[in-house]
């Protein structure tokens, strides 16, 4: 049963009917390469180019588990639908403005991860040096 011409097909995920060209998108954004370039360039109008590099990392981290160089030898591996839902709470909470580390639910402090949410402040480097 071919498509009638003038139609789009549309491609079955679950309940959801998608076509295929947001299907191509939606399995580009799904591969942990892509969806770490798509969090960088979403989120540099926010911050500077190399802040928006580590806070990708940060959050691809987070996200899959895995340090950067297990990252880059499985640039190709697609994200999970638990992890892509993660991915897109993530990247909506950067986008609005809501610190990396309220994101994630952590922060770094004298090599002592911390967990933190809103109702504590954030540590920062400055306060390790005193």
């Amino acid at each position: 049963n071919s498509p009638k011409k003038g139609f789009i097909s549309f491609q079955l995920i679950g309940s959801q009917r998608i076509a295929p060209a947001k299907l191509i998108v939606l399995l580009l954004e799904r591969a942990i390469k892509e969806a770490y370039h798509q969090l960088q360039q979403s989120i540099q109008p926010l911050y500077e180019n190399r802040e928006a590099s580590n806070i990708a990392d940060l959050v691809m981290e987070y996200i899959t588990g895995w340090n950067r160089s297990r990252r880059i030898i499985h640039h190709d591996e697609l994200l999970s639908e638990a992890q892509l839902e993660r991915y897109s709470n993530c990247r909506e909470e950067l986008l609005h403005g809501r610190p990396t580390q309220y994101v994630l639910g952590h922060a770094w402090f004298c090599d002592m991860r911390f967990q933190v949410d809103e109702h504590v402040l954030i540590p920062r480097p400055e306060t390790e040096e005193l």
